[in-house]
């Protein structure tokens, strides 16, 4: 059995289970204080409608029909579902031991209740509806977003919030605390296959900063290699280090090395983007080019990544456009 052969039966199975009168759903709250604090997970009651829901949004986001393209970190986007068997990343692990419902109450890694964030809503990245077959007590995770906001946004923003049935329309309470859970998913996991629906909410909820980190790095080390061209880029992976949110900026281009190599062969191509092209030259103020390449500087590095990022330059290194044609 091939690869596609295998996820198209693991997705068989999960369903089955997802739809089976004899599977209950947990549903957890991942939440987390701050980027540098651990993913806390707090157990939430819910009723059968809400189940209910769950299972709708599982049907919709996921199809027999699908077709499926490996996970990594580097590719673009894609119509498939992306697809993770076996080899799955630290967190995912991680958190799917925390959901583990079938341990003594010292080996708990997750709380009972919503006491901990009930008032801090903000707090919360997403959700993970956790099927589990009460026959087989296999388990299908379900994990997705959410949107939330407090009650002074409320007073202050809406004025009222109503909920409308047919008979009418009934205030909700200034104190309520309103939950909102996006009405797309971002993955699941049955057993060792993980099928992605939002490649960017899975890296996001994952905390796969260090795959971009890893992949950006790389992408740094080549352009010091051509030091004559990359004039001062060293200082890059420095900068780099303390605003890890651009590692991203750099992670396609770690595809395609030799392409980025002779980047040094379309300086002219550059020269007319920063310099010339009214679309993009007043973007370009703190980039500095002189007759060998780019001169690096930390003033500039957003400006740097941004130029890098612009068809007519990543066209040079992604091969998307004809201009990438030219790098003999």
């Amino acid at each position: 059995m091939d690869a596609i052969d295998t996820i198209k039966d693991s997705f068989k199975k999960a369903k089955k289970i997802v739809e089976d009168d004899a599977t209950d759903i947990t549903l957890f709250l991942l939440w987390k204080k701050n980027s540098k604090s651990n993913m806390q997970f707090s157990k939430a009651e819910i009723g059968n409608e809400e189940k209910k829901s769950f299972i709708k949004r599982f049907q919709r986001d996921y199809s027999s029909s699908d077709e499926y393209s490996p996970y990594s970190v580097t590719m673009e986007k894609t119509e498939r579902k992306i697809y993770i068997n076996n080899d799955f990343f630290p967190l995912m692990n991680s958190y799917i031991s925390a959901l583990n419902l079938d341990v003594p109450d010292s080996d708990k890694k997750y709380n009972d209740d919503l006491d901990g964030v009930v008032d801090h809503l903000d707090y919360v990245k997403g959700y993970c509806a956790d099927f589990v077959n009460t026959d087989t007590k296999k388990h299908v995770y379900l994990f997705g977003g959410i949107t939330s906001f407090n009650s002074m946004q409320k007073k202050r923003a809406l004025g009222m919030i109503g909920n409308v049935t047919v008979s009418g329309i009934t205030k909700l309470s200034d104190d309520d605390k309103i939950l909102g859970f996006k009405p797309y998913t971002i993955c699941y996991i049955y057993e060792n296959t993980c099928i992605i629906q939002s490649k960017q909410g899975f890296e996001n909820l994952f905390g796969l900063i260090e795959e971009y980190k890893r992949s950006a790095l790389n992408v740094v080390k080549i352009m010091e290699d051509d030091s004559n061209f990359f004039q001062g880029f060293a200082q890059m992976e420095s900068d780099l280090r303390k605003r890890p949110i651009y590692y991203r900026s750099l992670v396609k281009f770690s595809k395609y090395p030799e392409r980025l190599k002779h980047l040094s062969n379309h300086l002219s191509e550059i020269k007319k983007v920063v310099k010339e092209n009214s679309n993009f030259s007043n973007d370009y103020d703190k980039v500095v080019l002189n007759d060998k390449g780019i001169v690096y500087s930390t003033d500039a590095l957003e400006q740097i990544l941004s130029l890098l990022n612009e068809k007519p330059v990543s066209s040079l290194i992604t091969g998307e456009e004809f201009l990438a044609d030219r790098d003999e």
